[in-house]
């Protein structure tokens, strides 16, 4: 049932949590990659998906990145100049410029990496990442976990 639960709790939630141990175990709470594992900071990938979700739909976006972690994944690198074409959105133009790069310095996995965590982020903005809080928060109200 512990399984369960987790793989139900919000992503923010876990990410606290993590952060929490972390801070506890004299790490850095603001890193859950180590800086060679990703194109760009944390905190910067997070400021330009924020913008980017802002002014457009996220759906777009995390299509987007959904296709370029599948090529990624399938190490189909040659596709990723298509797949990182800056449009309109100079926000998304930046992420994407990021990925390439690294792509391109022989970083795949890091690539892989900032796609995700893009890609978690703008789910951090949607409707459903909201309605999948107030339902882990309904399942710990019925556990007796909620406050009085």
């Amino acid at each position: 049932m512990t399984i369960m639960r987790r793989a139900n709790e919000p992503h923010q939630i876990r990410q606290k949590q993590g952060a929490q141990k972390r801070q506890r175990s004299g790490e850095k709470a603001s890193k859950h990659f180590h800086s060679d594992q990703l194109a760009l900071p944390e905190d910067e990938i997070r400021r330009l998906v924020v913008l980017s979700t802002t002014r457009y739909k996220i759906e777009p976006l995390v299509g987007h990145l959904i296709k370029l972690m599948d090529e990624l994944k399938a190490g189909h690198t040659y596709e990723i100049a298509k797949l990182t074409k800056p449009g309109r959105d100079e926000s998304r133009g930046i992420l994407l410029a990021a990925i390439a790069k690294t792509v391109n310095d022989g970083r795949t996995m890091a690539a892989y990496h900032t796609a995700y965590q893009a890609a978690l982020y703008a789910y951090e903005n949607t409707l459903d990442h909201l309605l999948a809080f107030h339902d882990y928060l309904d399942y710990l109200r019925q556990k007796g976990l909620g406050g009085p």
